[in-house]
């Protein structure tokens, strides 16, 4: 009796599942609808175990016909059951992946054989005290059967286990553990009847975690989300894209039109060219917005962290804002704190962007009067509490819009405000990197007189020094545009170790009017080779290299007694919090950043050569060499900040030769980084990667490609840090801001210096492995655009069949064949 109301529970449990599954959830899946396969499966394989627990005890009295039909439906309905508990999980792949499993029809073919063989088989009864029960060859078909399915889950479990969440899968296996244990335990006890037990643990997991209306309608819910998530980065990307694609033709514009402004002398061609001018600056800084807007909502907006001089950033706001405010003949007031440190750890560029962002929208909204920028600082042990401040005299905002006052393409009395251009996107990227940088805007205003917008950062500080007086600091940095070294020292010998030619020509060229011999090694070996033969007075020794870094170079250096006499200074890019003193402890003189600086370097040197190896200059040849280099004009090229390049570099000269340097190096480097990213999972070729993207990143700097050096920097972050992830995502923006850098590049430099086209083909290669790998994902889009970018850097007619065959395959999406013709030109190229 007892193991009668077991079986009577189980199926009352089994029943009222079915219920709510059937009647509870009206959005139904297909996986909802095999669940509720397996329930009703469940619930008639139960009906036919009670009965048939009546017909085996009562061989008398029941017709033997009745008794075998009982129990060859309780066995088809068993095998059932466990048919549909694969298809289940067979479903749940399939949603996550997307297409079907290959070769399911297969899977129907054991449980046909199944059903066929217990209607024929025979099958055997025996009579004990505790309880009649089957055997025979129709109950081993069927649990050979259930084996059968229940090997086919596992594998599907272990081959899809990615592919399965871990809630779906721990309930498959608790399902089929407890189905399996309760029927295990009939096997060797068959009058226990426990597998009913096991039939109802296995309906009950699986609802429990899978099946039950609160999970479907969460499910339902997520797809929902991550549809309007799509649509929604699927709006970004178009926004990025265009807004990208329209800068092109802006800045083409905005060249033309500086020539007619500047080659035109009728005056009213003059003032409609500066009048295209200042409409074309505020449709470059309306894209720019976007993008920025764009790159927020994605996630994409980066904080990257350097070290920077408040002076410069003031500074470069004062040029930046000079034209309207004259414009508009409104005063701006620098209210600086003199005692503040001078340098800090932060991102100077994101600070430039907020504060110009606040500046401009004061300019906007402030018709008369002044505009005041506040910068206050409270100094902590490493670090300061930096406090800005941009206040005017404008019109104010009302108390009921400042809530709004975030909030995109948002703008307040529009009827007042018509004819003030904008699209209120500024203020929404300020509060976003603001939020990046752990901080907050602030705002204090009074409806008609005026605004105040301030805001803190916590930044560590590099150089306690104070930044002193703003006005003659500025001074200052407009001078070290002009500066001249004032002392010759020709006795004097120096060696400059780096593994990158341009670092080293840089120094060459820098030190050239000193006359000091100056002796170069590529390596940290090399080094040591040199420094074995000839004496040195000063060695500036760089700190990462393939072969040694600098800090153990100079550990071999003192094991061998070779720099007793000899000034060592450390090269490096890594100017972080606390270099100088690391430095110092292992054993170094001095350290010296890079990008170097020319009056930084040539006080270095002053500072440290004998005094009777120094012969100073006589003023009146110091002005001479100071009036030749004012009449150098510094060329115009997107994306370069030549005024940053001459302050590393003194003079144009120099400028054009460490170009061209760059330009060259951009058309090997590719290769060398994509050697290392093939196996950046790896972390000896994480480290060599990590090594000459560091060399980028110091070598754009030095001429002022700010954009190429950040993207540089934030790969050479990623690489220390091991976040792979993060390397695969930059590594192709890294490889095309190269390539568009090396472009610019070529627009400046003469034609005999300029490598053709096809004259470097390997350079190529490492695109047509990038372009097999959107193909093998399906990414039709980004190998449309891979293809566009491989045919800008080949022209040749030997390959140029293979190359519209490709472009065919490609547009007909025929990965295999394109894949293979890309086989195919990579082998003509190497």
């Amino acid at each position: 009796m007892i193991l009668y109301k077991t079986q009577i529970y189980s199926m009352f449990v089994v029943l009222t599942l079915l219920s709510v599954c059937v009647f509870g959830i009206k959005e139904k899946g297909k996986e909802n609808k095999i669940y509720n396969l397996v329930l009703a499966t469940s619930f008639i394989n139960l009906v036919f175990d009670i009965w048939s627990n009546y017909t085996v005890n009562n061989l008398q009295t029941v017709p033997a016909w009745l008794n075998r039909f009982t129990h060859v439906w309780f066995f088809v309905s068993m095998g059932t059951i466990f048919y549909f508990l694969y298809k289940y999980l067979v479903t749940l792949v399939e949603i996550e992946i997307k297409r079907p499993l290959k070769g399911q029809i297969l899977a129907f073919f054991p449980y046909f054989l199944m059903v066929i063989l217990d209607i024929f088989l025979p099958i055997y009864y025996k009579e004990e005290p505790t309880g009649n029960y089957s055997y025979g060859p129709g109950p081993v078909v069927l649990y050979i059967c259930v084996f059968f399915y229940i090997a086919l889950i596992i594998s599907l479990i272990i081959i899809h286990r990615k592919n399965i969440s871990k809630r779906n899968r721990t309930a498959v296996i608790l399902a089929i553990a407890s189905l399996m244990a309760a029927s295990l335990f009939q096997f060797f006890a068959p009058a226990t009847l426990t597998s009913s037990i096991g039939i109802g643990l296995l309906c009950l997991w699986l609802y429990m975690t899978v099946a039950n209306p609160d999970v479907v309608m969460v499910n339902l819910l997520k797809e929902e989300t991550a549809k309007a998530d799509a649509a929604n980065n699927a709006k970004s990307m178009f926004l990025a894209q265009i807004s990208h694609e329209i800068r092109t033709p802006i800045n083409a514009i905005l060249g033309m039109n500086e020539i007619v402004i500047r080659e035109s002398k009728e005056e009213s061609i003059r003032r409609h060219a500066r009048d295209i001018k200042s409409s074309t600056n505020a449709l470059l800084s309306l894209i720019n917005d976007i993008l920025d807007s764009t790159k927020i909502e994605s996630g994409k907006m980066e904080i990257s962290p350097d070290n920077y001089e408040m002076a410069n950033v003031f500074n470069d706001i004062k040029n930046m804002t000079e034209f309207r405010i004259k414009d508009k003949n409104l005063e701006l007031i620098f209210d600086i704190d003199e005692e503040a440190p001078s340098m800090y750890y932060g991102d100077d560029l994101r600070i430039r962007q907020i504060l110009m962002n606040l500046l401009t929208n004061a300019i906007k909204y402030t018709a008369e009067g002044s505009i005041t920028l506040s910068f206050r600082t409270t100094v902590l042990e490493k670090d300061a509490i930096l406090f800005f401040s941009v206040k005017d005299t404008g019109c104010g905002i009302k108390d009921e819009d400042v809530s709004r006052l975030f909030e995109r393409f948002e703008r307040f009395d529009r009827k007042k405000n018509r004819y003030i251009e904008g699209t209120g996107l500024g203020m929404s990227i300020v509060f976003h990197l603001l939020s990046l940088m752990d901080s907050e805007l602030k705002v204090n205003t009074v409806y008609g007189e005026g605004t105040e917008f301030y805001f803190e950062l916590v930044q560590p500080v590099v150089d306690m020094e104070p930044i002193g007086n703003f006005h003659e600091k500025i001074e200052q940095t407009e001078n070290e545009l002009d500066h001249t070294c004032s002392y010759k020292a020709k006795d004097a010998r120096i060696l400059v170790v780096d593994d990158i030619e341009i670092n080293r020509r840089v120094v060459k060229g820098l030190l050239h009017n000193t006359e000091i011999q100056i002796d170069e090694a590529s390596g940290g070996y090399e080094c040591i080779e040199r420094m074995s033969i000839v004496h040195y007075d000063i060695v500036f020794l760089d700190s990462m290299m393939p072969d040694l870094n600098g800090v153990d170079v100079l550990k071999l250096l003192q094991e061998k007694n070779l720099c007793k006499d000899t000034v060592m200074i450390m090269l490096t890019a890594d100017a972080i919090v606390g270099a100088k003193e690391h430095y110092l402890g292992v054993g170094f003189d001095d350290y010296l950043s890079k990008p170097v600086r020319p009056e930084k370097l040539d006080k270095m040197i002053f500072d440290y050569l004998p005094p009777e190896l120094v012969e100073m200059i006589p003023e009146d040849e110091l002005e001479d060499a100071t009036e030749a280099e004012d009449a150098c004009n510094l060329p115009e090229l997107d994306e370069f900040d030549f005024e940053i390049a001459m302050r590393n570099l003194g003079n144009k000269e120099l400028l054009m030769k460490v170009l061209q340097d760059l330009y060259y190096f951009l058309g090997r480097i590719p290769l060398k980084i994509n050697g290392w990213y093939e196996k950046i999972d790896e972390e000896e070729s994480r480290v060599l990667y990590c090594t000459e993207v560091h060399a980028l990143k110091s070598s754009a700097a030095m001429v002022g490609a700010i954009l190429l050096s950040k993207t540089a920097r934030l790969v050479e972050c990623a690489s220390k840090e091991g976040n792979v992830e993060k390397i695969r995502v930059l590594h192709p923006i890294l490889l095309e801001e190269m390539e568009k850098h090396r472009n610019r590049i070529a627009k400046i430099l003469p034609k005999d210096k300029v490598k053709s086209v096809n004259a470097s083909k390997r350079v190529v290669l490492p695109f047509f492995e990038l372009l097999i790998n959107h193909l093998q994902l399906f990414e039709y889009a980004e190998a449309d655009k891979m293809y566009a970018k491989i045919r800008t850097y080949l022209n040749s007619e030997e390959i140029e069949n293979l190359l519209d065959e490709l472009e065919i395959h490609i547009l007909n999406m025929e990965d295999d064949e394109a894949i293979f013709t890309i086989r195919n030109i990579m082998e003509k190229l190497e």
